[in-house]
């Protein structure tokens, strides 16, 4: 212990009794100029406790897992039924958004599939080529692109959309109509909470009410 030198004439030892065992011998002014003591030496110091007392992480319950595992499942079972038809999860995106709302631009078909710009733009060609789709021009403007369903196109999509709806209901089996509706109404505030990140998503663009699948 560290004494202040002008108190320590007003000090005796008599003020601070200490009992030793008979063999130690210790000045009784030795604690006047030793030297001040380290409360934790190195090398009796622990390391710090961590608590860990907080339950784990549990992926399997977390919501990203959880709609993630749903969405993935699914979609990877329906692109399987897709490739009979000879076309791909997004083109069907593409072809189910123009049988809801024929002659759109591209721009409204990202928006409408969550699909990139530029991947619908490039879907759109290959389709034309294959007969599916074909580009009108949209009104006066023409710079202006819309795209339609050609007929094989509309009969390709009204093929599949009976499977579509079989797929639907799978994944809906044992679910009351009223919590259907709720499940869709919370993802569609989940993706409106998700995009108030505000977390740059390039062209990405939102979906409006339309299939996940």
């Amino acid at each position: 212990m560290r004494i202040c030198s002008e108190f320590a004439s007003d000090l005796r030892p008599a003020d601070f009794p200490i009992h030793l065992h008979p063999s130690v011998s210790v000045s009784p002014t030795a604690h006047l100029n030793a030297p001040a003591l380290d409360p934790a030496p190195e090398a009796q110091r622990q390391p710090a406790v961590v608590d860990r007392s907080e339950p784990r992480l549990d992926l399997r319950a977390t919501l990203p897992y959880l709609l993630g595992r749903a969405g993935t499942g699914l979609a990877d079972a329906f692109n399987e039924e897709m490739r009979q038809y000879g076309i791909s999860l997004q083109v069907w995106r593409i072809l189910a958004s123009l049988l809801w709302r024929d002659r759109q631009r591209i721009t409204e078909l990202a928006l409408n599939t969550s699909i990139e710009v530029s991947t619908v733009s490039r879907l759109v060609a290959a389709n034309v080529r294959r007969g599916l789709l074909t580009r009108q021009r949209a009104g006066d403007d023409a710079r202006s692109v819309e795209i339609a369903l050609t007929d094989s196109g509309r009969e390709l999509v009204q093929q599949v959309v009976p499977i579509f709806r079989l797929y639907e209901r799978v994944a809906l089996a044992g679910i009351d109509e009223a919590d259907v509706q709720t499940l869709k109404r919370l993802l569609v505030k989940v993706y409106d909470n998700i995009a108030s990140l505000g977390v740059s998503q390039g062209t990405r663009a939102r979906p409006r009410k339309s299939s996940t699948v």
